[in-house]
């Protein structure tokens, strides 16, 4: 008798959707259009992306350093939009505007979004340029290693050059002024010339390695509509909603009908 009952159920389910497939098919159709239709003449929002990779040991504070009260104070005070608001009420506002996240790679990623694609871009770009002026990565820490690696590096090439001179020229052995004492005396200091510079670079790798690292992947870029993708998932997600509501509003319809 269930049986019976179950593939009765089941025939009056097809023949309700029969009877109103236009209203199933019409209304799902016309309510998603609504939604298109007031997401795309709604106010827009535009999102411009920046991408950094971050090595050493500023890479573990580098997303909460972006986001803080220094950066976002300091962002305050130099873009012109927040001039003439309140320090604490600006900063709110930024706050919302900005999300700052860890991708895949372990890149991080900054978004910026407001109502004015120009404005989003500066503002993304201002937010990098207070971010990195911030002591994390030690900007002109790793510049000056680097200026003092070069010289190491033109150190030993020079010293290198000329014990290759000496050597291949014979030009000690040879010569008359020189004894056999000056001439090792001689290739002894080249020698430690050379061990000297050598350490230097070692050492100054090393420390290289300690520095943070700010590697740009990709710079802020021109704003894309935010809401683009969001609006073409709601609106499928809109045309099955109606969709299923009406079908479950018209059964439990009919079965009311038949109850009664």
């Amino acid at each position: 008798m269930s049986d019976k009952n179950q593939e009765i159920s089941y025939l009056d389910l097809i023949v309700l959707l029969a009877e109103n497939v236009k209203l199933l098919i019409a209304v799902p159709i016309c309510a998603a259009l609504i939604v298109f239709f007031v997401g795309y003449i709604g106010p827009k929002n535009y999102t411009s992306e920046a991408i950094f990779s971050v090595t050493g040991p500023a890479s573990a504070i580098a997303l909460e350093r972006m986001e803080s009260q220094l950066v976002l104070d300091r962002v305050v005070s130099s873009f012109p939009a927040f001039k003439g608001i309140p320090k604490i009420q600006a900063r709110e506002q930024l706050a919302e505007r900005v999300k700052v996240i860890f991708g895949k790679d372990k890149l991080l990623i900054l978004e910026v979004t407001t109502s004015n694609p120009d404005q989003s871009k500066a503002l993304a770009t201002t937010i990098f340029d207070e971010w990195t002026r911030s002591d994390i990565f030690g900007i002109a820490e790793r510049a000056d290693l680097e200026q003092r690696l070069a010289y190491a590096k033109t150190g030993l090439d020079a010293v290198n050059g000329v014990i290759s001179t000496v050597k291949s020229s014979g030009m000690i052995a040879s010569s008359q002024k020189f004894s056999s004492e000056a001439a090792a005396s001689l290739l002894q200091s080249l020698t430690e010339m050379q061990v000297r510079y050598l350490n230097d670079l070692m050492n100054i790798y090393k420390e290289l390695q300690n520095v943070s690292r700010l590697d740009i992947k990709q710079s802020p870029t021109l704003p894309v509509d935010a809401n683009a993708r969001g609006r073409g998932g709601l609106v499928i997600r809109t045309y099955f909603g109606v969709f299923i509501f009406l079908v479950v509003f018209l059964f439990i319809k009919k079965m009311w009908v038949n109850s009664g």
